[in-house]
């Protein structure tokens, strides 16, 4: 249901956890302030959703990258990027992200253990 799925999300920014939720056609990381590195197969698909205001982004490795950018819930310029080679570069000073990952039909779903997908 979208009020548990809603009501978890909030529980998981507020947690000090590493969170990774698997799902059938993709995989998620919860970021939050710092700076990360992930191996993602180029062409894939990803988007970064904010839950909380990201202030300062960075995004490396992409096909539209961004440099020190704002992203905010209901805007999309952050939605279904795609990689333009196989390391992904995600950094900012504030606020809480969700990275989705995209999976096709063929691909089995298991987080990797050293963030290569």
């Amino acid at each position: 249901r979208l009020d548990h799925l809603l009501g978890s999300l909030s529980s998981f920014i507020r947690s000090d956890l590493r969170i990774r939720i698997a799902t059938r056609d993709g995989l998620a990381d919860l970021l939050k302030p710092g700076s990360y590195r992930y191996r993602i197969n180029a062409g894939r698909r990803f988007s970064v959703m904010p839950l909380r205001r990201c202030e300062k982004v960075t995004l490396k490795g992409a096909v539209w990258p961004l440099e020190n950018s704002i992203l905010e819930l209901g805007f999309s310029h952050s939605l279904s990027n795609c990689m333009e080679h196989d390391e992904l570069e995600i950094s900012f000073e504030k606020g809480v992200a969700l990275l989705l990952i995209s999976m096709d039909a063929q691909t089995s779903v298991s987080w990797p253990s050293e963030d290569t997908v």
